[in-house]
């Protein structure tokens, strides 16, 4: 009695029930079962009271709360039936009774604010039983939502009866959850999300052609839960978990509204230096902050819309596992505002060890303002105190803000998550999977036909979507291949209504058999002496094929399904190489088809997890099923991602004396030649299962594809007849099953074929990948041997994603025109000879391919000045990738340096634009941040362009310096040799050109952020005298470099200084557009790209 489960139980007397009622006349039997039902509520909702249903893997709550619904509306039928009886019974005759009654019922789900019935007790049909239930309905939501907004959804439940044998079946109609708010308007609500829904699904099931009569309308059960959308702290505040407040990184506000994203948003604004927990640190957020018609708490759709009301960019975080990652990043980049970051708690994660199960089902949420970015997730990287400078998007660190801005650049444009690069101890790809070397012991190949329904309303599919076929299957047949044991292999197939049904169940037999193998290993064979001697004097691991090292134990390796003994290995090896308990299911074209039936009912018909490859919604790679209490796993995989091309066309590839499965089942060689020649199926014909049961081969014109709008050949047809008169087909539905059995074991043939050609050439199997180019992948760093470095710096990643272009390219002229003596008409013998050639160029990946690739010691370039990149030989051990910008020996640029007021008539002259006394430094450097050349005489006032022009570097150019190039900002005047940006960029080439000319000029910003670094008195200014204060800017410039040479870590500085480094006055504007033509150069070369 103990492996029954409660559910279980009640279902057997929810029938017996049904039953009983019918029956059912007279008081006394009335009360007796009236009696008997009670007990059985009784003993349900003490069950569910209990909790077994979450104790019990056994039980299935949902059944056990359904079998409580039906209990109470058979109590209310039996209860008005008692009443009509009585009344009956002292000669009353009929009044007005009750046609609808509310029960409340227990659930086993402890989210549920409210689960109840509105049972039917006289009405017959569905529509009008579903309109008079409003009221009843309305009632119980107004209720409900006095308390908190409510995710509502009904089930309509009723008895139909069978047709073909006058049984009785229950039939569910379910809605989806939906949101019912105080504003909701609430007889439209059940309009649109009860009625109309329900409606449908009846009249669609009506239609299906099962034939199924409504027998009675139970109830409509109705399922209210709590909706909490992401909000903040409405009404409970929530404190920041022990972990994080430890950091001091984050101001957590106290609030006692409903409104704690506008006061992390105000305080992320308004900083305070203490007290940042309290409201009255800060000015009201309606006083600061524009909120429109924004409903609070927040939607996580309408940040954006705020972001854009308030021209801020908002970046949210959660915490998992007590790690901080991204929950919602802002797409608000060019934003002029600053950027605040966010972070999300909940209820759930608050206080891990201390959350009642109620908070952990519905939690609730807190916006924080996160003010120290690097203190919160430095930690999640070492233990070691230093700060660092963290970008947004992807979560990567810096060691300073310069290095940080100029990856931003790339990272906004490119990156629309976080990335993660490989640690150290990561960075290197090399051949691991030895056990993809051995077959996979079982392999099913599957397929399937259709019947293709036309559908007669070609409405309910879209706006710009016609139905125009409804596929049903009809017939599922599937090969189960043993590679160790031929004996084991099966073919099988069935054709009926539920053959998708029948597939998943054979799967679910073969997962238990295959386990049971798995679980019974069969132990290592008694070596000859021969076998011995082999293992004594093996040299090498028959795994990885590695030596053993002198005196090293070797391991006997044997195959533990059949016990042959295999070869010596090392221990390691022998102890991963295991036996692959996936079984791969094999379809041909499983993606754009046959998933779409499958995958359905494999995740209910067998218990235990899916897991999906998908390429989107719709479609999928492969799905992997995991069968529960086994370990055992079915993968699906599509043969067309291996082979991509049709069985038709692939068989013909195949000699006769290879399809050595299907000739298994070949009676004779006349059968054979039928079953290998790809045959005919008149697919558009069999609309209906009638069809099937037609005793000749329809008309040629009967074969006719309308998808690919072509007939088939004579000498098709004649061969359909053939085959048809061969096998003594009886009616269309044995041909249908021949020629699906045909097709699976031409498809088990090919990839059968397909795997003993991998495993002679590479030595794996395919059946452990999920598609060509995984297996192509790892065969070349098996044969090759290669050790991958992969790149575990983000900016050298984005350095490398930046350059990629795609797309067809065209390099053509405007006009061009033929003139050879091959023309037959317009040559002219007295103009040049001219072709017009066109080249059909093929392989050019795969040429590509086998040229030298790059696998290491990735590093950018120091001393690039000194390379003569265009002379280098293509088949050096060392190659370069180059960004697009070329030419370029400096980056020239400005800074200033604060000093005291040097005093006198000329200390004006020294106060520049921002208020303060300076000296304005020009420097050019180059992309290793060596300073190049350094001018340290001029006041604060001048502008960049004076010191320019009375430079040694400019005379240094003017005298020439073959086609180099310096680089400026828009402050400088356009030289041949100076290049500045385009002012209003307009094609994509100039954008191009600009975005390039910016991130290449870069490299001097960079270097005064690192430079003033290393020296803060640079940045916080020098009370000295003019010429030392010269002095001291050109030795710290010389430090630099030789800071530079010697590879010197950067220096980190506090916040304070960092802020004063960045305080970089811009510069101003300079229109001067004289010698453009190296300019137009340039862009004429970024247009090519």
């Amino acid at each position: 009695m103990s492996s029954l489960s409660v559910s279980s139980i009640s279902s057997d007397i929810v029938r017996l029930t049904r039953d009983l009622v019918i029956l059912l006349k007279y008081k006394p039997e009335i009360l007796r079962h009236i009696s008997i039902i009670k007990t059985n509520i009784f003993l349900i909702e003490k069950v569910i009271g209990d909790n077994v249903s979450l104790k019990n893997n056994n039980e299935n709550p949902i059944k056990l709360e359904s079998n409580l619904a039906i209990l109470k509306s058979y109590l209310a039928k039996l209860r008005q039936q008692l009443r009509d009886v009585s009344k009956r019974g002292c000669g009353i005759g009929e009044n007005n009774t009750r046609n609808l009654v509310w029960y409340s019922l227990k659930s086993c789900f402890n989210s549920r604010l409210l689960t109840g019935i509105i049972v039917n007790l006289g009405y017959k049909d569905p529509i009008i039983f579903l309109q008079r239930a409003y009221d009843s309905f309305a009632r119980k939501i107004n209720i409900m939502l006095k308390r908190s907004m409510l995710k509502v959804n009904v089930i309509l439940v009723c008895n139909f009866v069978n047709p073909k044998n006058l049984n009785i079946d229950l039939k569910t109609f379910a809605t989806r959850n939906n949101v019912i708010d105080s504003g909701s308007n609430l007889q439209g609500w059940y309009q649109t999300n009860v009625f109309d829904k329900l409606r449908t699904k009846l009249e669609a099931f009506q239609e299906e052609g099962s034939g199924f009569a409504l027998s009675e309308i139970l109830h409509l059960k109705v399922n209210i839960s709590s909706y909490v959308p992401i909000r903040g702290g409405a009404s409970t505040y929530i404190k920041v978990p022990h972990f994080i407040a430890l950091k001091r990184a984050v101001i957590n506000v106290k609030n006692n509204d409903p409104f704690c994203f506008l006061w992390s948003v105000t305080a992320a604004l308004y900083p305070v230096h203490k007290d940042g927990d309290r409201i009255s640190s800060y000015p009201h957020f309606d006083t600061v902050l524009n909120r429109g018609n924004i409903q609070f708490p927040i939607k996580l759709s309408d940040i954006k819309k705020f972001e854009k009301l308030n021209n801020l960019a908002i970046n949210l975080y959660c915490v998992t596992k007590k790690r901080v990652v991204p929950f919602m990043l802002s797409t608000n980049h060019d934003v002029n505002g600053p950027t605040i970051n966010l972070l999300v708690l909940s209820s759930n994660n608050s206080n891990i060890n201390g959350i009642s199960q109620s908070s952990k089902r519905n939690p609730n949420y807190h916006f924080t303002w996160i003010k120290n970015m690097s203190a919160l997730l430095s930690s999640q990287l070492s233990k070691r105190g230093h700060k660092k400078f963290f970008c947004n998007i992807c979560l990567n660190h810096f060691s300073s803000d310069n290095l940080l801005q100029k990856h931003s650049v790339n990272c906004h444009k490119i990156n629309r998550c976080s990335a993660r690069v490989p640690r150290e101890n990561e960075k290197y790809l090399e051949f691991t999977h030895y056990s993809y070397k051995e077959s996979v012991p079982f392999a099913i190949y599957a397929d399937m036909e259709s019947i293709l329904v036309k559908c007669e309303n070609n409405g309910g599919g879209g706006e710009n979507t016609r139905l125009y076929q409804k596929h049903i299957p009809f017939s599922v047949a599937f090969y189960l291949k043993c590679t160790y044991d031929d004996s084991l292999s099966q073919f099988s197939q069935y054709r009926g209504v539920d053959c998708i049904s029948w597939f998943i169940k054979q799967l679910h037999s073969i997962s238990i058999w295959a386990n049971s193998i798995f679980d019974n290993p069969i132990p290592m064979e008694t070596l000859s002496a021969t076998q011995l001697a082999d293992f004594q004097n093996a040299t090498h691991c028959h795994i990885c094929e590695k030596p053993f090292a002198e005196g090293e134990i070797r391991a006997k390796d044997h195959n533990h399904l059949t016990g042959k003994m295999r070869k010596s290995a090392h221990v390691s090896c022998n102890l991963n190489y295991q036996d692959s308990r996936i079984i791969p299911v094999v379809f041909h074209n499983l993606s754009g088809y046959d998933a779409h039936f499958i995958i359905r009912e494999l995740a209910t018909g067998i218990p235990g997890q899916i897991k999906l490859l998908p390429i989107n919604k719709e479609r999928y790679i492969s799905f992997t099923k995991h069968v529960e209490n086994t370990n055992i796993a079915f993968r699906f995989i599509d043969s067309f991602r291996f082979m991509s091309s049709s069985l038709e066309k692939l068989s013909s590839y195949l000699s006769n004396d290879k399809k050595t499965i299907t000739r298994s089942f070949s009676l004779n060689e006349v059968q054979f030649n039928l079953l290998t020649r790809k045959g005919v199926f008149p697919y558009e014909y069999i609309d209906s299962w009638e069809k099937l049961n037609e005793t000749e081969l329809p008309p040629r014109n009967a074969f006719y594809s309308h998808l690919h709008n072509e007939d088939i050949t004579e000498n098709e047809y004649a061969h359909a007849l053939n085959v048809w008169t061969s096998f003594s087909v009886q009616n269309l539905g044995q041909y249908s099953d021949l020629y699906l059995k045909t097709d699976v074991l031409l498809l088990a043939d090919i990839f059968e074929n397909f795997r003993k050609t991998c495993l002679q050439t590479y030595q794996l199997d395919p059946l452990h990948y999920y598609t060509a180019p995984g297996l192509a992948f790892d065969a070349m760093l098996k044969i090759t041997g290669i050790r991958l470095e992969l790149l575990t710096d983000i900016d050298q990643v984005l350095f490398i994603e930046k350059g990629i272009r795609g797309g067809v390219t065209q390099c053509t002229t405007r006009y061009a025109k033929a003139n050879n003596k091959y023309m037959s008409e317009g040559y002219d013998p007295n103009l040049p000879t001219n072709y017009l050639m066109y080249f059909d160029v093929n392989s050019l990946y795969g040429r590509t391919m086998c040229e030298s690739l790059p696998y290491g010691d990735f590093s950018f370039v120091d001393n690039f000045e000194s390379l003569d990149i265009l002379n280098h030989s293509d088949d050096s051990d060392i190659g370069y990738i180059l960004e697009s910008f070329p030419r370029v020996l400096l980056a020239l640029d400005c800074t200033h340096v604060k000093i005291q007021s040097p005093g006198g008539a000329q200390a004006e002259q020294f106060r520049n634009r921002k208020g303060y006394f300076s000296m304005n430094i020009q420097a050019a450097c180059d992309h290793n941040l060596k300073f190049r050349n350094i001018v340290a005489r001029w006041p604060g006032a001048t502008h960049d362009s004076t010191i320019f022009n009375n430079s040694m570097l400019k005379a240094v150019f003017e005298d020439g310096m073959g086609n180099h190039l310096i680089l400026g900002d828009s402050g400088y005047p356009l030289i041949k040799y100076l290049i500045t940006p385009l002012l209003n960029p307009t094609t994509p080439g100039e954008n191009r050109f600009n975005e390039a000319q910016i991130r290449t000029r870069n490299v001097i910003e960079r270097a005064f952020g690192v430079w003033k670094r290393r020296f803060p008195v640079l940045a916080l200014g020098l009370r000295l005298q003019l010429p030392t204060v010269q002095d001291i800017i050109m030795a710290t410039a010389i430090l630099h470099n030789i800071a530079i040479v010697n590879n010197e870590p950067e220096v980190l500085v506090d916040e304070e200084v960092a802020q004063l480094i960045e305080n970089v006055i811009p510069a101003e504007n300079n229109n001067d557009i004289e010698n453009e033509s190296t300019r137009n150069e340039l862009i004429h070369y970024f247009n090519r790209m």
